[in-house]
């Protein structure tokens, strides 16, 4: 396994990544740069990021080709799963916002024992009041 480089201002934000990143595969990926990057063994890395050695190497081979692009996965919001426009996007959002009513087919009392379970700010940017 190659060690990675990271300069003192990628450590910064790599450490920023490791403590407040949303996801917690940026937060795993940032980890297992740092971890490497301090000369710790892969198969010690993928143990302590409960990931496979062979992940934490394509990890370290990406850097080399990306830097801090590569810890980024492009999952915030949801955004890269659901190939909508932007106005489908303004769709949902306004449908989304709404509670259902019982003639919608589900009945609201469903949403809301689902809503109770989730953290405030659920994958889809909205707020459960």
């Amino acid at each position: 396994m190659r060690i990675p480089e990271p300069t003192p201002e990628e450590i910064r934000v790599l450490k920023n990544y490791k403590r407040k990143a949303p996801e917690i595969l940026v937060q795993a990926k940032a980890e297992a740069i740092l971890l490497a990057a301090s000369g710790v063994g892969g198969d010690v890395i993928a143990d302590f990021t409960d990931r496979q050695p062979s992940t934490i190497e394509a990890w370290t081979r990406e850097w080399d080709a990306a830097r801090l692009a590569c810890v980024v996965t492009g999952h915030t919001g949801n955004l890269n799963a659901s190939k909508l426009t932007e106005a489908q996007r303004a769709e949902a959002a306004t449908h989304l916002a709404h509670p259902p009513s019982d003639g919608q087919g589900v009945p609201a009392a469903f949403c809301y024992a689902a809503l109770a379970n989730m953290p405030s700010r659920c994958a889809y940017g909205l707020v459960a009041a």
